[in-house]
């Protein structure tokens, strides 16, 4: 079992990042980092608006446990972080259990500690908790960016993770990535994006989104295929 996490937006970023985000896997003590490095303007309840858009950094880490025990007594767990982009040390604090509040802590090349708190990814399973949500499909080019698909190998062995990314044209739009249903295994499985929403307000701000889904169940012989409402990705598993 894996644990995503996330930093809000850093206003005053770490190393040029504005967001950190882990995928972790506590049992093989691996995971994955993600540091994007778009600057935003924030609204009113503190969520991004108009963003750039910069690639963001990613590589395969380490958790390297560290031999100091928590002071306050509560068993909290310190991990080295090797792998990851930054210049200057990172460490994450974790509970016990591996669950509750994460947080990193990142170490200035003066020595001083930032402490940076997190909050949790969710990814829900496709189709569940949605019943009030009004979908229609996404288009992959938007404010002159055209959307891409990835497809990587997960942590856990012989898992895989489909990630799209682009620019979506409302605020509260909420993109989700929903496989197709077959009778048989195609050679190349069917993903639908989608641009859903809750209720009737369109808050028209352009943004960025980057969603993740597990599609370990969900692949072709060959590979999978993304549709957007205006093209379509194909992506050979091979080449992965």
């Amino acid at each position: 079992m894996t644990t995503m996490i996330q930093t809000p937006y850093l206003v005053n970023p770490i190393e040029d990042f504005h967001q950190i985000t882990l995928d972790l896997d506590f049992g093989g003590g691996a995971g994955r980092i993600i540091c994007d490095p778009n600057a935003c303007s924030i609204g009113p309840f503190g969520d991004r608006q108009i963003c750039t858009m910069m690639a963001p950094e990613s590589a395969d880490i380490t958790l390297i446990p560290l031999r100091i025990a928590d002071p306050t007594g509560r068993g909290r767990q310190l991990y080295s972080i090797a792998g990851d982009p930054l210049r200057n040390e990172l460490n994450l604090v974790s509970p016990p259990g591996d669950t509750g509040d994460f947080r990193l802590i990142y170490i200035q090349r003066n020595g001083q500690r930032r402490v940076v708190s997190t909050e949790p990814v969710f990814n829900p399973i496709p189709g569940h908790g949605d019943d009030d949500l009004v979908c229609s499909p996404l288009a992959r080019k938007f404010d002159d960016t055209i959307a891409q698909a990835d497809l990587r190998p997960g942590f856990v062995s012989n898992t895989w993770i489909l990630t799209v990314a682009g620019k979506k044209p409302n605020l509260n739009t909420i993109v989700k990535i929903r496989p197709l249903i077959y009778i048989r295994q195609p050679e190349y499985w069917g993903f639908d994006i989608l641009d859903c929403r809750r209720g009737d307000i369109v808050l028209p701000n352009v943004a960025p989104y980057t969603e993740s889904l597990d599609v370990t169940s969900y692949l072709g012989t060959c590979g999978v295929e993304v549709f957007w409402a205006d093209e379509s990705q194909r992506i050979d598993i091979s080449k992965a």
